[in-house]
């Protein structure tokens, strides 16, 4: 990838900041019409070594790695392996009664109705072990009902992901950080992109350092003014839901394959944008792993994560042909705020 050199939008001069004080970092990118049209890095990404962020730095995703894991079924889903009208007690046998009536579909577009499970599992105390994808699952077997019939509503679901995942191990045969691999990352030279601990997925690591062979990733860190580093959570190693660590220099490979179509045909890449319904018709914005929005009065679609200081955005504002991201590692740097100078700017 060629070390690119714009001449900076009058916005990015106040990201100048980030460079001239030992300060967290951001990247960001802007496509126009296939182009990518501005692309920087700014700040560090390892304060205590003072190492700068730079194009090939990988950030943790949160949950923007919902996208890939709904490209992923969309995959599946191509190649007739799976319906998202199937019911997900066709891969789980051992699924609870209570669950019966979900869909991979309720799944996808976050219409389950399966209970929070954060609040009981997430935690903070380095003494407690680290959940796996099993750990949910066994949560929601204990479990006794849905907060509401599987396809009445929308509600966002973390854990909707993290079944996911586990179901396309379940069809795949292969463990999902390795189909990600071999199915979007290999494919399209996504080579500084992984799942968060994969090459060692039974270390009970306490940070989120990561044991993959990738060095070159960004630590994360709290607000202004103490910046002090942000590690350890329970929930590090949960994959589907979260777990993905990206570049700026891979993501802008992701939307190249987006608006080439080089992953999926075009009627299932136009399906991954698309709305959907509940079962009384009642219009839901969320498609494969993207919100519906606007921003400026245009239709958007869009998925922001966040956790453990990380926030990062993925943009697309398609009557402008316009793509916008943002990866940061504190939350002093607000992703959403530079996607909105980014936008402001470009649909000027």
């Amino acid at each position: 990838m060629p070390l690119y050199k714009y001449s900076a939008p009058p916005f990015a001069k106040k990201y100048n900041k980030y460079n001239e004080v030992e300060s967290p970092g951001l990247a960001v990118l802007v496509r126009r019409d296939g182009e990518t049209v501005f692309k920087e890095c700014y700040g560090l990404r390892d304060i205590a070594a003072k190492e700068r962020v730079n194009y090939d730095t990988a950030f943790r995703l949160a949950s923007v790695s919902k996208q890939f894991t709904a490209t992923c079924i969309a995959i599946l889903e191509e190649r007739g392996a799976l319906s998202s009208e199937d019911h997900i007690a066709k891969y789980f046998d051992d699924l609870p009664n209570y669950m019966k009536d979900i869909k991979i579909r309720h799944l996808i577009h976050h219409l389950s109705g399966l209970p929070r499970y954060e609040e009981d599992l997430w935690s903070f105390d380095r003494n407690k072990p680290m959940l796996t994808n099993e750990s949910v699952y066994s949560y929601y077997q204990k479990a006794k009902h849905l907060q509401f019939n599987a396809g009445d509503k929308h509600d966002y679901s973390n854990g909707g992901y993290t079944l996911l995942a586990l179901l396309i191990e379940k069809i795949s045969n292969q463990k999902f950080p390795d189909f990600l691999n071999d199915n979007i990352f290999t494919p399209i030279g996504m080579s500084k992109t992984f799942v968060f601990g994969h090459s060692n997925s039974n270390s009970n690591s306490n940070s989120n350092s990561n044991s993959n062979s990738n060095t070159n990733y960004s630590e994360s860190y709290s607000e202004w003014p103490f910046f002090e580093p942000m590690s350890f959570n329970t929930g590090n190693m949960l994959y589907g839901e979260d777990g993905v660590y990206s570049s700026i220099n891979d993501i802008e490979l992701w939307l190249h394959a987006l608006e080439n179509n080089l992953l999926l045909g075009n009627f299932m890449t136009t399906k991954l944008f698309s709305h959907t319904q509940t079962n009384s018709n009642e219009r839901v914005d969320y498609g494969y792993g993207w919100f519906q929005d606007e921003i400026f009065k245009y239709k958007m679609v869009l998925h922001t994560g966040e956790w453990l200081g990380f926030n990062s955005v993925i943009a697309r504002i398609p009557s402008k042909n316009l793509w916008f991201a943002a990866l940061s590692n504190s939350l002093a740097i607000n992703s959403c705020r530079a996607l909105e100078d980014m936008a402001s700017h470009y649909l000027e």
